[in-house]
Order: structure tokens, then C-alpha cells, then sequence
């Protein structure tokens, strides 16, 4: 199925990028397909990404999530800043 995915670069470390995504479509594991496919995966990912990469956890993190609960008019947004784990090696 079609998926589309926008993304900003917000920085670059070492061989590492920071990117904000946002998604235009909501498919399974958007996020990680689309970037593995354009040679770019999210590191410490074990299915789609750099898989020799030895990291805590994937570094994808979703700070914001806006939604309509069912059977509500107005959106709702919930905002998670990144854990203290968030990009450090094993």
C-alpha cells in the first residue's frame, strides 16, 4: 500500500542524523521501511536498520502525537520528551 513520509533534518553528529518526521500516511513500521529503503536506517533497529549497531534501543522516539479520540470533535496532543537512554550504546 502507498505510504508517504516528510522529514526535516534537525542535525547531524558523526555518521549519525537527527530527523523530525511527520507522517502523511499510517502504515506498519512506516518510519523505519521508508528509511531502511532509502539506505538511511534508524540505528539499533534490529528488523529494518544497522544491525551491527550494539545500541539500548532504536533512536526513534515519538515526541508529539496528535489524534481525535473516537466519538470526540477536537484533537488531542501528547508530548514525551526523549529518555535519557535515547541513543546510547549497550
Amino acid at each position: 500500500q502507498p505510504a508517504q513520509t516528510e522529514y526535516t533534518v534537525l542535525g547531524h553528529e558523526g555518521e549519525h542524523t537527527l530527523l523530525k518526521f511527520k507522517l502523511l500516511t499510517g502504515r506498519t513500521h512506516q518510519i523505519r521501511v521508508h528509511m531502511e529503503h532509502s539506505g538511511h536506517p534508524i540505528v539499533g533497529d534490529a528488523m529494518y536498520g544497522a544491525r551491527n549497531k550494539p545500541y539500548t534501543r532504536q533512536c526513534l522516539h515519538a515526541s508529539e502525537l496528535t489524534f481525535v479520540p473516537y466519538g470526540k470533535d477536537e484533537p488531542i496532543t501528547v508530548n514525551c520528551e526523549v529518555g535519557d537512554d535515547f541513543g546510547h550504546e549497550k
